[in-house]
């Protein structure tokens, strides 16, 4: 992980250029971490040198990664009142409460890489998210909690999806899923009983059903993992977490009281869904990096002077901008 918009970025991909020349062969999943409030509150010269700081670090930790995941913590938008987020008390504001909700995601999308039994090879899993061999940007979707045991089962698309995409700057309706990994974990496949009373289906054809909801991308490697491991919730959490069982499941009439003072549930662990995915909706992210610096002002931003220490060359920089415009039109196709 790399914060790509105070510079961190740039002592990554000379990490990672001495990590590929070690171990040319190995399989590298990089998460690009950004900020959007940052460039709402910052002035012109703030703004222009966050827009050069991300098109470098995505020009070149797309290229030393096997995967590149750009992530952007969560927005008030993004919250559903009536929704899946009635359980979160997330401040958006607050960097404690957006780096636990991303750390849960980044965690349970690797996690069939780490399984005991069943578990993937992280080679596997990216190969099969860039089929293509050309796709290696993707993007991370998380819904935490998972909110299961209520009346119904949550839907994973529309305006109340429990799955908050941390990547992707805006959609269209012809933006398509090239591959995809999704995670539900947390729960077993028997816990979906309550669902299939009255109904001619089982646990797993109910599980089944309610991922088929979501877009199918065009890859035979598109992966599903349903799992019980859960993600355990560590006392240096926030506690944001409401209407909760200790267990993470919404509260009924039946459950017993769990609340604390302040409002908030004591939980010691919660389901959740992830998605690691490959998508035309990435066009977009790569469109607005190319428009952002399109009208660089050098002379506001003497620290990337190619004369200073760790500056950058006007050759370099265009290099880096021609990569985004190439990559859009990959993802664009």
């Amino acid at each position: 992980m790399a914060d790509v918009l105070d510079g961190w970025g740039g002592f990554a991909a000379s990490y990672l250029e001495q990590l590929r020349e070690e171990y040319p062969k190995a399989t590298v999943v990089t998460y690009g971490l950004s900020d959007v409030s940052m460039g709402k509150r910052s002035t012109l010269r703030e703004r222009q040198t966050l827009a050069v700081n991300e098109t470098l670090a995505m020009s070149n930790l797309s290229r030393l990664s096997s995967l590149y995941v750009p992530v952007r913590s969560p927005t008030q938008s993004m919250l559903s009142a009536d929704g899946w987020s009635k359980n979160l008390k997330l401040s958006p504001t607050n960097r404690y409460h957006t780096s636990a909700f991303i750390s849960a995601g980044i965690d349970s999308a690797l996690l069939p890489c780490r399984l005991r039994q069943g578990s993937t090879l992280m080679a596997d899993l990216v190969g099969a998210l860039n089929w293509r061999n050309i796709t290696n940007i993707g993007t991370l979707s998380v819904g935490l909690p998972f909110p299961f045991g209520g009346k119904s089962l949550p839907q994973l698309t529309g305006a109340k999806s429990p799955l908050l995409d941390l990547s992707s700057i805006k959609h269209d309706i012809d933006d398509q899923i090239f591959s995809q990994s999704v995670v539900l974990r947390g729960l077993e496949t028997n816990q979906f009983a309550k669902y299939t009373v009255g109904k001619q289906t089982t646990p797993r054809e109910l599980v089944d059903e309610m991922m088929d909801t979501l877009q199918i991308g065009k890859s035979l490697g598109d992966s599903r993992t349903v799992t019980p491991v859960k993600y355990p919730i560590p006392t240096s959490f926030p506690r944001f977490f409401q209407g909760l069982t200790d267990e993470g499941y919404q509260t009924t009439d039946r459950s017993p009281p769990n609340t604390r003072e302040d409002g908030t549930s004591k939980v010691t662990s919660v389901p959740t869904i992830s998605r690691l995915a490959v998508s035309m909706s990435t066009r977009w992210h790569l469109e607005s990096l190319s428009d952002s610096v399109k009208k660089i002002n050098w002379r506001l931003l003497p620290q990337f002077d190619s004369n200073a220490s760790g500056g950058v060359s006007n050759e370099e920089f265009a290099e880096a901008k021609e990569s985004l415009l190439d990559m859009y039109d990959i993802y664009n196709e």
